[in-house]
Formats: C-alpha cells, sequence, structure tokens
C-alpha cells in the first residue's frame, strides 16, 4: 500500500556494481532512495545478495516481517534449506542467518 494516496504512476532506474553485493546484503530500493537506491512509496526496502558456497551473512531487525526469494542455489534460512524458485514469508524472529550450501542469488524483502 503507497505511504500517500493519489500518487502519480512513476519509476526509477539505480546503478550499483555486481561485487556490491557479494557475501553482503546490498540494499537496491528504499522509502527514502537514500545512497542512490531506487525510491519506493511504501515502508519497505529490498536487498539482492549473492552468497558464495560455505559463507554465512545475517540480516538483524526487532520482528522481523520478510519475503526471501532464492533466484538461484540453496541456502539454509536458520537452519531451514530452501533452493532455486523457493520463496519464504517469514515473521516474528528477531534476525535471520543465511547460510550457502551452494553459490547463491537471492532477494530479501523487508517490511519493518
Amino acid at each position: 500500500m503507497p505511504n500517500q494516496l493519489g500518487l502519480q504512476p512513476s519509476y526509477e532506474t539505480s546503478k550499483y556494481e555486481i561485487g556490491s553485493m557479494q557475501n553482503t546484503l546490498h540494499v537496491i530500493v528504499t522509502p527514502d532512495g537514500r545512497n542512490n537506491t531506487a525510491k519506493i512509496h511504501q515502508n519497505l526496502s529490498i536487498f539482492l545478495s549473492r552468497v558464495e558456497k560455505g559463507k554465512h551473512i545475517s540480516f538483524h531487525s526487532e520482528n522481523i516481517r520478510t519475503f526471501l526469494f532464492i533466484i538461484e542455489g540453496q541456502l539454509l534460512v536458520n537452519d531451514k534449506k530452501l533452493q532455486s524458485g523457493d520463496t519464504a514469508r517469514i515473521e516474528s524472529v528477531n534476525g535471520l542467518k543465511l547460510k550457502a550450501e551452494e553459490d547463491t542469488f537471492l532477494m530479501l524483502i523487508n517490511l519493518p
């Protein structure tokens, strides 16, 4: 749901280095367009990551409401296995531990 009613439809593009998402969550969309991200009129952030096999990344936020999309690869999410094409809706946890069981490309949408 937009944070404002009556807005004209719009779109944005932004550029970032592919390496900026290696083994880390790289934010690409935010409500305020900070740090060269695309701006969205909603209270959410979108992240991309490429996690190398055997590497760990974490995401911390109180009372997480997150959608996780595994684009390629296989990942343990708080010890639950997800693989290419899987999605997960995760709520009411304070953090995520992500471990790649193989090279993995993912998208995480956080709804605080």
